[in-house]
């Protein structure tokens, strides 16, 4: 399928590894650098939405076991290496014992899997707000996009007749926006055990749906009107975020997230590219290596 790869969302992408990084780096010190799994989820939204629509552009259909499967070839492959590495190292050079043999090994079936993010509702003690943070935690946002691959691919087969697609793309704008409320309701009201869990598909599905909305929706009216330069936009929010950061109180995490969700929204909408910074080289060589950093840089930290 065919798929924008725009540097601006490359860029994007090298900085919410970066955050992740720091995050699990040192949660004191950098606390509210969890928001790039969010900026990675809102940029994944648009970047599938993409590739589906120049697809159909060019071919005019959708498979849904076609779109499932260069999903899977493109994550699968590096993942299973990623684990059969990991677990062999770890069992010939490490001191475990049973408990922790049993979590590592269930910990990489359920990532195989794509359900580790409910490994980690029913265990919380393993999860970052457990004991401690390492080896495979960071694997619960891998399951919950593979499980939006899932379920995006189904909205758009069901939705979908290959001769009229673009004729329904209001209705599939419609459908994304109700599923982004119902997502965002139970994010920030619902107090159920599950249902409000930091782990779950359901609670983070709507910062996909608004990246597939970004791309969805013809702005292209109000970018005449408006324009930002993206790299000072991004050196802005990078001075306003950290100062938030390093402030000597607490934020809710809910907050924190939409916030910079809606910032970064804002940016990708209205946002003029430019390249005027070495830094700038810097964020999207890390967007182009992303997954792999991503995969990798845990059980390193670990």
């Amino acid at each position: 399928m065919g798929q924008i790869i725009r540097d601006d969302i490359q860029f994007l992408r090298g900085l919410s590894v970066i955050l992740i990084f720091l995050f699990h780096l040192d949660q004191n010190v950098f606390q509210y650098f969890y928001v790039g799994v969010d900026i990675f989820f809102l940029i994944s939204g648009f970047v599938i939405t993409s590739s589906i629509f120049n697809h159909i552009k060019f071919k005019n259909d959708f498979y849904f076991f076609d779109f499932l499967l260069k999903r899977i070839k493109r994550i699968f492959p590096n993942l299973i290496f990623f684990l059969i590495i990991f677990n062999i190292i770890y069992f010939l050079f490490l001191e475990i014992n049973d408990g922790i043999f049993f979590e590592i090994i269930i910990s990489s079936l359920s990532t195989i899997l794509g359900i580790s993010n409910f490994y980690y509702i029913l265990n919380p003690n393993l999860g970052y707000f457990g004991d401690t943070v390492k080896w495979l935690n960071h694997t619960w946002s891998l399951s919950v996009e593979l499980q939006f691959y899932l379920f995006y691919g189904i909205l758009i087969f069901l939705l979908s007749n290959t001769k009229k697609f673009f004729k329904i793309k209001k209705i599939i704008i419609y459908f994304l926006i109700t599923f982004s409320a119902v997502s965002l309701y139970f994010f920030l009201f619902s107090t159920g055990k599950y249902l409000s869990n930091y782990f779950f598909s359901l609670t983070r599905f709507w910062e996909f749906f608004l990246g597939a909305l970004i791309f969805l929706f013809n702005f292209e009216r109000l970018k005449n009107l408006f324009k930002i330069d993206f790299i000072y936009f991004i050196f802005y929010f990078l001075i306003f975020f950290l100062s938030v950061n390093f402030l000597p109180y607490n934020l809710n995490y809910k907050i924190v997230i939409i916030s910079v969700v809606l910032i970064i929204c804002f940016c990708m909408i209205f946002n003029s590219y430019r390249k005027v910074f070495l830094i700038n080289d810097f964020f999207k060589f890390y967007g182009n290596i992303s997954y792999s950093f991503f995969l990798w840089h845990m059980p390193i930290i670990s």
